[in-house]
């Protein structure tokens, strides 16, 4: 099946649309013809500090609707302690290298590298809620236009700016190992994710928040810790990330993900069935919770309710399209729920 012109879409209904987010389920994508946008020539980074979540997300959501950032991501106190404890003296020395290979002049080098080193890692010393923002332009001038209006909205929500090495690490370094999957002395991780619309993030929040607050007592007692991740997505849409942390045993996914130096160097924990039982209950607990929001979300698989969602009619189309391309429910059965 050839979904559609190798230039342009749509042209008539959008196949390619239609097969490109199926999670597997109507078929093996064999070629694909990716449109390519010219790198941005000139970036600029802020960080700053929140007292409350509630101004955390009032920020993000303001310079999201003005269009400011390519990126624009906050953590709450536990996941960016969390953040700041993994990694080794080693990995921050090949970061460190990547940004400075990043700079376009000597002079930019040492000066972004000399900025990275003074501010170390204490950095995010006594800061609650975290904003982290990268605005890229085709000229210098206009990234720190951008960035001085991201400044000015940061002020005007409560938020004072902190040194901006997470973004400029991050942007040098954009594809690192997933060493990441296990905590810093290889606990057990897994993330829940949800995409609402800004006006629907702090009734979302509040509602994760009520259920770890029903299972406070029995996750302290088990030793599960709840971080949490939100960025905004174009314009419109906010992501929330709640994060789940248990002292558990690792199994071959992390033996063959994380990079064996990394994976040798963690404690790590003895099997712990118990807290995995309750981080699966919580797990779905909020599958469910970001299906009563109206979310939406990235990488369906198996997990999230899709199908679900959909009205009688699409959900008609849908089984229909199922039928037609994979007769035998041979192609990743039970992903989008199909």
């Amino acid at each position: 099946v050839d979904t559609g012109s190798d230039f342009f879409r749509p042209y008539g209904p959008d196949l390619t649309g239609l097969l490109a987010a199926d999670a597997g389920a109507f078929g093996i994508k064999a070629t694909v013809t990716l449109r390519l946008i010219r790198e941005a020539a000139a970036f600029a980074f802020a960080s700053c500090s929140f007292a409350s979540f509630e101004n955390q997300l009032a920020a993000l959501s303001a310079v999201a609707r003005e269009g400011l950032a390519s990126e624009a991501f906050g953590f709450d106190p536990f996941l960016q302690a969390q953040r700041l404890q993994r990694e080794s003296l080693g990995s921050d020395a090949k970061a460190l290298l990547g940004v400075m290979k990043a700079q376009t002049s000597v002079f930019g080098a040492l000066r972004e590298g000399a900025k990275i080193v003074a501010a170390g890692r204490s950095f995010l010393d006594g800061v609650p809620y975290s904003a982290h923002f990268t605005c890229e332009a085709r000229t210098q001038a206009i990234a720190d236009s951008d960035r001085a209006e991201v400044d000015r909205i940061v002020r005007a929500h409560g938020g004072t700016p902190v040194d901006a090495t997470i973004p400029t690490v991050m942007r040098a370094n954009p594809f690192g190992p997933v060493n990441s999957m296990l905590g810093p002395k290889g606990e057990r991780w897994v993330p829940v994710h949800g995409i609402v619309p800004h006006s629907r993030a702090a009734p979302t929040y509040a509602a994760i928040l009520q259920l770890y607050a029903a299972h406070a007592t029995e996750m302290a007692h088990l030793g599960i810790g709840a971080g949490f991740m939100v960025a905004s997505v174009g314009t419109t849409g906010v992501l929330l990330e709640p994060v789940l942390f248990w002292p558990d045993a690792v199994d071959d996914l992390h033996r063959a993900s994380v990079e064996p130096a990394h994976l040798a160097r963690l404690p790590g924990f003895a099997a712990n069935p118990a807290a995995r039982t309750l981080v699966e209950t919580l797990r779905l607990a909020l599958v469910d919770l970001f299906f009563d929001a109206g979310a939406i979300h990235f990488q369906i698989g198996r997990t999230y309710r899709w199908r679900d969602s959909l009205a009688p009619g699409a959900r008609h189309i849908i089984d229909a399209l199922k039928a037609a391309v994979d007769p035998h429910g041979r192609m990743n059965p039970g992903s989008l729920g199909l």
